[in-house]
């Protein structure tokens, strides 16, 4: 589907990602681009390494929209930058590091028309102890500002639609942080448990039940 319009664009922050950048590519449009129109949007922030020119040779094969930094803007602003350039109706943010299965997206697409978000949830999560402690510790922070019941709002695996995000910051914080302290989720989220990293089989995948509350 490389010539049909793009009805999703995948947003890959990238930083010194040389040596896995191409077959996290291949693998996003492998499984995706056969069943939708899709083009990635790799916002690139000051790699030293020589990820702009395996980006550059990729752009010649697969419908890749980049946006190149010199310098290291951060990981917020290569985001917000990303999002900015979005023009297909819908957008999926993943990292670029390989932790997010491609195969799990299907169950975040079969949504998109329920709600304006749909947030991955880590489940069960195979990162190293202290990564987990310290999005543990983030969550327990999150739950005590806001009241949205998300499992896991660090979660690098979001579905959203064009409308939230280009009306960027304020639907999509409000759906993440509530509205005036409610304790009901905001209208329009929804979270799904997937499998993360790849040393868990697929046959240990329980798969990913509806999570919208």
């Amino acid at each position: 589907m490389g010539n049909s319009p793009a009805e999703l664009e995948v947003l890959l922050p990238v930083h010194n990602e040389e040596a896995t950048i191409e077959g996290t590519i291949r693998e996003i449009f492998s499984e995706l681009g056969s069943r939708v129109g899709v083009r990635i949007i790799v916002c690139e922030d000051g790699s030293r390494d020589n990820t702009k020119e395996v980006l550059r040779r990729l752009a010649e094969e697969f419908p890749l929209k980049l946006i190149l930094s010199d310098e290291k803007k951060g990981y917020t602003r290569a985001v917000t930058d990303g999002m900015r350039a979005l023009e297909a109706p819908f957008l999926l943010c993943i990292d670029a590091d390989g932790q997010c299965d491609p195969k799990d997206f299907w169950k975040f697409w079969e949504r998109r028309n329920d709600f304006d978000m749909v947030v991955g949830w880590r489940n069960p999560r195979q990162d190293p102890l202290l990564r987990r402690l310290m999005s543990g510790g983030f969550q327990v922070l999150y739950n005590l500002l806001y009241r949205v019941p998300l499992h896991d709002p660090s979660c690098p695996y979001i579905l959203i639609s064009r409308k939230v995000s280009t009306t960027w910051p304020t639907p999509f914080s409000t759906c993440l942080m509530g509205v005036g302290g409610n304790s009901t989720p905001a209208p329009g989220c929804a979270d799904f448990p997937f499998m993360n990293n790849r040393s868990i089989t697929e046959s240990e995948n329980p798969g990913i039940p509806a999570c919208s509350r």
